[in-house]
């Protein structure tokens, strides 16, 4: 991979919309010194969080996110997301000849998300940079079954806000600004 010839930016203003409820809690905080147990109880401290993105169900495929709390406003956070192969419809294909294809995407990555306010059992502003690895395919195009692909890593930085209710469901709205190392396609 010639990083010089490679190295292309993409700048994406993409908005995600993450639901992530919090069904499992590891590692519960204990109640501080001096406080009497039934007031910390009141508001529980979740430290992990499983969650599904919607958006990607809209198009026939799955996003996960996994986030696990390092500090009260630092988390590490792990989302992929897969598209399997699907035929592209007619008032997607732009081409005037009317060829149709299956395409197909994929993305995982991982960074720290930093709470800019709140912490991590409260609502906030937060940033999140994160690198990962992507990538696309297109098959079956025209009569020839011609195909494509390209596969590289990114780096990506993401800022929003993330609402959090008290029983731990998540929901979360950012955008941000990602660097692909290659936009090569092989066929």
């Amino acid at each position: 991979l010639n990083m010089d010839k490679s190295l292309r930016i993409a700048l994406v203003w993409t908005f995600l919309v993450t639901f992530s409820a919090s069904g499992v809690t590891v590692l519960a905080d204990e109640a501080p010194a001096g406080q009497n147990t039934i007031s910390a109880a009141a508001e529980p401290h979740h430290s992990f969080s499983l969650g599904v993105e919607p958006l990607w169900l809209l198009i026939g495929g799955l996003g996960v996110k996994a986030d696990a709390r390092l500090t009260d406003r630092v988390s590490l956070v792990l989302d992929g997301m897969y598209v399997p192969p699907r035929n592209a419809t007619e008032d997607q294909v732009s081409q005037a000849d009317g060829n149709t294809y299956k395409w197909s995407t994929y993305e995982v990555f991982m960074g720290p998300m930093f709470r800019l306010s709140g912490d991590y059992n409260h609502s906030g502003a937060y940033l999140m940079p994160a690198i990962g690895y992507a990538g696309a395919k297109i098959s079956d195009y025209s009569i020839f079954k011609y195909s494509g692909a390209v596969n590289t890593w990114e780096a990506r930085g993401t800022a929003g806000y993330e609402w959090v209710m008290p029983t731990g469901f998540r929901f979360t709205l950012g955008g941000g600004l990602r660097i692909l190392g290659s936009n090569d396609v092989v066929v």
